[in-house]
């Protein structure tokens, strides 16, 4: 009985310990309340910033804008097809010439940029699948020119600690959304507006003044045009395929191929109870023998993984004026292109994968 006692007064004691750590835990939970309730969209404004580092003289990549606005547009949106994967998705798919083939389904087009690193690709359909219970397809779009090898890793370490890791709650808390502004205040130049600057940059003439980019990408579903031809197109490779493309299949520096990224992400979908389907951007090159093992390792996955629609071949050419360079296409080849995968998922719903 007195043991116990000298127990319980320990344990009081020992808690009494904790009582500072407590009140401030209360304390953070209320004022987190308080501005979810009080700021509109406080949770979404989290999302859209917390992948920017606002270092000091140091400006974030736009691509990181992109993702950022991505993740406000799309935060509580429901479709049955998420698309992920490179820049050339981007600009691209228009879903909303894919949505008019879909039956009253939906797509979302989630693509940024093929700096993410192909992990990066993965764990933005975590991200988006575990928000969208809709869900019914994941499609990974990608072009021929941006595997693996090309950016490895990417910055897709710092996109999982965001969106996909244990601690990524504490990303969207609500009192985040003062962090941007904050920054701005405190050391960084005010009025500059880094993601608005590099997406107006690739839209050319598409981009009108004053422009509202978030309500762009909401309308668009996802969808930016690319109306800017670059130096790069003037150097665009036109005869037979494999430079720039061969030498990019693996990641040597992981050891990790585009097949094994695919596989990956084939479980992922899995997992999501979702299907997979993969998208090839066309390109201004020929078919040549020097590509042939890549093909043979995409016959081989479709093989192995019978139920994955692959409805275009890898390499498929296209005229030279249909490209921005050799990534992207342009908007009015974005339309053609939208039209065939509309046809072509179509043709999916009603018959399969075969």
């Amino acid at each position: 009985m007195i043991l116990s006692i000298f127990n319980f007064k320990s344990l009081s004691l020992y808690l009494k310990s904790f009582k500072g750590v407590f009140i401030a835990l209360v304390l953070i939970l209320m004022s987190e309340l308080t501005v979810m309730v009080l700021v509109k969209n406080a949770r979404k404004e989290a999302a859209a910033n917390s992948l920017l580092e606002l270092n000091y003289l140091k400006e974030d990549v736009g691509q990181k804008y992109v993702i950022g606005y991505k993740n406000y547009v799309f935060f509580n949106r429901k479709a049955e097809f998420i698309q992920i994967g490179d820049s050339s998705g981007f600009y691209g798919v228009k879903p909303n010439t894919i949505n008019q083939y879909l039956h009253g389904m939906h797509y979302i087009n989630t693509n940024c940029c093929a700096d993410t690193g192909w992990n990066g690709y993965r764990y933005t359909a975590e991200h988006f699948l575990r928000k969208n219970k809709k869900a019914k397809f994941l499609i990974l779009h990608i072009t021929p020119y941006s595997l693996p090898g090309q950016f490895k890793d990417g910055f897709s370490s710092h996109l999982y600690d965001v969106i996909s890791s244990f601690w990524r709650g504490f990303y969207t808390l609500p009192s985040i959304c003062f962090r941007k502004k904050i920054t701005e205040f405190i050391y960084r130049k005010q009025g500059q507006d880094i993601g608005k600057d590099f997406i107006t940059r690739f839209m050319g003439e598409y981009a009108p003044k004053n422009m509202n980019y978030i309500k762009f990408l909401s309308d668009n579903n996802g969808w930016m045009p690319y109306n800017r031809k670059t130096p790069s197109w003037e150097q665009m490779p036109l005869g037979k395929c494999g430079p720039g493309i061969i030498e990019n299949f693996s990641d040597t520096k992981n050891h990790v191929s585009m097949i094994d990224h695919m596989k990956k992400i084939k479980e992922l979908a899995d997992e999501y109870n979702t299907k997979m389907i993969v998208i090839f951007n066309p390109v201004a090159c020929h078919a040549s023998e020097e590509i042939k093992p890549i093909v043979d390792e995409i016959e081989k996955f479709k093989k192995e993984n019978p139920d994955v629609f692959i409805p275009f071949d890898f390499i498929r050419t296209w005229e030279k004026n249909d490209f921005s360079d050799q990534w992207h296409l342009t908007p009015e080849a974005a339309e053609r292109h939208s039209q065939l995968i509309g046809e072509a998922l179509k043709k999916y719903l009603h018959s399969g994968p075969n």
